[in-house]
């Protein structure tokens, strides 16, 4: 049905064809010397269309942010209560008409199962992260607080910071927060986002250990990969949200 629907839908994959069929017919045409002139351009769109739209190249992209996917064991020294697990939240925050609404998205989920998880291995604090700022009992945070509590958490091993909106905001309050500087601190956010959180933590001093979760990288992928998809848009979409997020934050001096 997938594939059905990649062949209905005008999306990458007819666009593509579209692209291909224009320029080689400019590159045959005789009579339309306008549309001739446009060979170069159109041959240029092929490039950049089937560039976008290849899962291969997406995920070659993507598996270079994430770095290899390896099983994580935490060592069994590593329990104790002056461990911290911050969880950085990822969702909405306000509703279309900017009144506070969280709501989770499927990263967001993915991190908080992966902390919970970390948590109950090592014990310690979960710190749970997002805003909006405005309204810490309607936030991210507050809600990745009660979902905790609700998987068998105990409410005095949770720290909600929900005044913060962006990543670095996250980790400079959640430094705030956890406040023992020999503490053994987990950073747990997706695999692609984890370099831009770790520059983050090496900017606020913050000593951390990854632990990525929600790889988006296909390991074992298939020739159909090098065909275009409508799914590659989508993951080069949260590529180039992460290299110009990263530059952006090196600007404004909040990671290395």
């Amino acid at each position: 049905m997938a594939d059905l629907l990649d062949l209905l839908l005008p999306t990458p994959v007819l666009l593509v064809a579209l692209v291909t069929v224009l320029a080689v017919l400019s590159l045959r045409s005789t009579a339309a010397l306008r549309i001739h002139r446009l060979s170069g351009p159109l041959l240029v769109a092929v490039v950049w269309v089937w560039t976008f739209s290849t899962p291969g190249l997406a995920n070659l992209a993507v598996s270079y942010l994430e770095g290899p996917v390896s099983e994580l064991r935490p060592e069994q020294s590593t329990r104790g209560h002056d461990r911290f697990i911050v969880v950085l939240g990822s969702g909405q925050m306000r509703a279309r008409n900017g009144q506070p609404h969280p709501k989770l998205d499927a990263a967001g989920w993915e991190r908080l199962n992966a902390g919970v998880k970390l948590s109950k291995m090592v014990g310690g604090t979960l710190v749970v992260t997002g805003g909006p700022a405005e309204t810490p009992n309607q936030s991210l945070a507050a809600l990745m607080r009660g979902i905790a509590m609700d998987a068998g958490i105990p409410a005095d091993s949770i720290i909600a910071v929900p005044n913060s909106d962006n990543t670095y905001q996250d980790l400079l309050h959640a430094r705030d927060a956890i406040g023992a500087s020999q503490a053994t601190i987990w950073i747990v956010t997706s695999a692609i986002h984890m370099p831009r959180a770790l520059a983050v933590a090496s900017q606020l001093d913050l000593q951390a250990i990854p632990w990525p979760c929600d790889y988006r990288q296909v390991e074992d992928p298939t020739w159909r990969i090098w065909f275009p998809d409508n799914g590659a848009p989508d993951v080069w979409s949260a590529v180039i949200h992460e290299v110009v997020g990263r530059e952006y934050y090196r600007l404004r001096g909040w990671a290395r």
